[in-house]
C-alpha cells in the first residue's frame, strides 16, 4: 500500500487531506483524447479530488503522486457523486470461487498473513469464497513479494499493489508486497501481523473489484454508509489494522448475493374500493370492502410477502381530508403533511417485466383524492384528475 497525498471530496464538500498506501494497477482499454485539456480522463482525475499539482503526463498515460496509472486510452466512469462510501469498479466479478495462490517464497509471516485474509473474506456471508492452490497457473489471484517479479519494484513507502478486474468476469491477476515497507519512519511503529493481514484483505479487495471507500473514483454501492472511517478498504490505512467494517460486509454482499432463495409470497389479487361520499379510493387484497366503501374491482395482482426483485408499496391515510395514498417511496408517504402510515399494502415491481401492468397515479387536488388504475384512459378521462406517472408495476 503505498502513501500519497490526494484531495478526497466528502459528503460535506469540503478537502481533506488524506495519505494512501495502496498501489493499483489497472489495464483496460477504449477510447481517449490527446488533447488535454479537452481529456475527459485528466478531467475526472481532478474531479475526483486530486490537485494539478500531482498529475504528471507521461505519454500514454497519467501519473498521480508517483503511484497511480491512469491511462489515456481507458473509458473511466464520470465523476457523478461525491460521496465517500464503498464503491465498485466498473468491471464486475462474475465468478464467486476465487483460486488463490501464495507463493511459497515469501516467509511464514506474510503467507500466514495471507491465509488469515483469505479466511476474514470467507468470514462474510457472501457467495464469494477464497481457497488457497498450489498451482500458480491454475490460480486466479497470485500473492507474492514485489522482488519475486522482475516487472515490480516497490519503494520503501509503497506496502502493497493490487490489480483491478481485467473485465472479462475474473479478479485482478497480481498481487504485490512489500516486506521492506519503511513502517518505523511511516508508521511510527515496526511491521505488526495485523498489519500485514489487513493490508491483503485490502488487496484482495481491490482484485474482486472494490476501490476506496474514502476516494470518489467507481460507482456507488447501494446501502452502504456515506462515511465509513472503519472500512478496511479505505486508502492511506497501512499503519491502522482494521478488519472488515459493517459496511464492508453490505458491500461484498451487494457484489456477491447468495442465491436468491424460491419465492415465499403469494400473488394476492389487488381489489379497488370507492367511497363516494369521502372521495377517496382504497385498495386492498382484501375482498370484503371497508365500512362505507363499494368494491369497483380487481385490478391486478400484488404479493403478501416479498419475493425476488419486487419492492413494498407502502400506504397512508390522512383523515382530515379523507384520502388514502399509496407509494413505493417510503419517505414520500411519511413525510406528507397530514398523513399517517399505515403499513404494506403489498409487494409490486419497479419495472416492466414479463406478465406485469403498469399501475397509474392520478391525483385529484380539488377533491384531495388519489386515485390509481392499470387503464391510464380512465384517469385521463376522470374529471379533476392530473396525470402523476406510473406509481409501480402489478401482475396481470
Amino acid at each position: 500500500m503505498n502513501f500519497f497525498k490526494s484531495l478526497s471530496i466528502a459528503i460535506i464538500s469540503c478537502l481533506i487531506l488524506i495519505i494512501t498506501s495502496c498501489e493499483v494497477d489497472e489495464k483496460i482499454s477504449d477510447e481517449g483524447t490527446d488533447e488535454q485539456q479537452n481529456d475527459p480522463v485528466l478531467q475526472n482525475i481532478e474531479k475526483w479530488g486530486f490537485s494539478k499539482d500531482v498529475i504528471e503526463d507521461l505519454g500514454d498515460y497519467y501519473l498521480v503522486d508517483g503511484d497511480i496509472i491512469f491511462y489515456k486510452n481507458v473509458k473511466y466512469p464520470d465523476f457523478k457523486n461525491p460521496i465517500s462510501k464503498q464503491r465498485r469498479h466498473p468491471r464486475s466479478v462474475t465468478i464467486s470461487n476465487v483460486r488463490v495462490f501464495i507463493n511459497p517464497g515469501m516467509d511464514a509471516n506474510w503467507r500466514n498473513a495471507s491465509l488469515q485474509a483469505i479466511n476474514r473474506w470467507n468470514s462474510v456471508n457472501s457467495k464469494l469464497k477464497l481457497s488457497v492452490t498450489t498451482s500458480s497457473s491454475n490460480s486466479h489471484i497470485q500473492i507474492m513479494y514485489d522482488s519475486q517479479d522482475p516487472a515490480i519494484n516497490l519503494a520503501s513507502n509503497v506496502f502493497g499493489r493490487g490489480t483491478f478486474p481485467t473485465g472479462n468476469g475474473l479478479p485482478g491477476r497480481g498481487i504485490w508486497v512489500n516486506p521492506d515497507f519503511d513502517s518505523p519512519r511511516l508508521c511510527g511503529k515496526a511491521i505488526t501481523q495485523n498489519m500485514r493481514i489487513a493490508n491483503v484483505q485490502h488487496e484482495i479487495g481491490h482484485n474482486v473489484g472494490i476501490t476506496h471507500t474514502n476516494q470518489s473514483f467507481g460507482s456507488l454501492i447501494p446501502g452502504t454508509p456515506n462515511l465509513d472511517a472503519r472500512s478496511v478498504m479505505n486508502g492511506g490505512k497501512a499503519c491502522t489494522i482494521n478488519n472488515f467494517s459493517n459496511g464492508d460486509k453490505i458491500a461484498i454482499r451487494y457484489l456477491f448475493p447468495k442465491t436468491t432463495p424460491p419465492p415465499v409470497g403469494t400473488p394476492k389479487t389487488f381489489y379497488r374500493f370507492y367511497n363516494s361520499r369521502a372521495v377517496d379510493h382504497y385498495y386492498s387484497t382484501h375482498r370484503r370492502p371497508p365500512s362505507g366503501y363499494r368494491l369497483e374491482g380487481a385490478i391486478g395482482k400484488v404479493f403478501d410477502k416479498k419475493v425476488a426483485n419486487t419492492i413494498p408499496l407502502y400506504k397512508a391515510y390522512n383523515r382530515n381530508a379523507k384520502n388514502h395514498f399509496y407509494s413505493t417511496n417510503r419517505r414520500e408517504i411519511t413525510n406528507a403533511s397530514g398523513y399517517q402510515y399505515l403499513g404494506i399494502a403489498g409487494y409490486v415491481y419497479a419495472s416492466r417485466g414479463s406478465r406485469r401492468i403498469p399501475l397509474y397515479r392520478f391525483y385529484n387536488s380539488t377533491a384531495v383524492n388519489h386515485f390509481y388504475t392499470t387503464n391510464r384512459n380512465e384517469g385521463n378521462n376522470a374529471p379533476g384528475y392530473r396525470y402523476e406517472g406510473v406509481a409501480c408495476y402489478i401482475l396481470r
